[in-house]
């Protein structure tokens, strides 16, 4: 709780102005476009059903929607298997 509490008051503004920011939109659209067709590969090799016209937003959301219903610890979103999550925190 004292971590999370931390978080929102210390380091979510910050965050959230950085991710904001046009060059980070831009940066997020870009890695978005070069994973999107894995993505839905990897979902509807799951068998999940997936726009593929659908936004970026909401692909990943179908993906942590997917995921938290199958409950299986063994089992990794595609945002994961996929590299798309990681690309996010570092260079490629």
């Amino acid at each position: 709780m004292v971590r999370e509490n931390c978080y929102q008051s210390e380091v979510s503004l910050v965050s959230d102005l950085y991710t904001s920011q046009p060059s980070a939109i831009e940066a997020y659209n870009t890695l978005a476009a070069e994973y999107r067709d894995k993505l839905i590969a990897c979902l509807e090799n799951a068998g999940v059903d997936v726009d593929p016209a659908a936004p970026i937003d909401e692909i990943v959301r179908v993906d942590s929607d997917a995921f938290h219903a199958l409950n299986d610890p063994t089992s990794q979103p595609c945002v994961m298997s996929t590299g798309f999550l990681a690309a996010q925190n570092g260079p490629r």
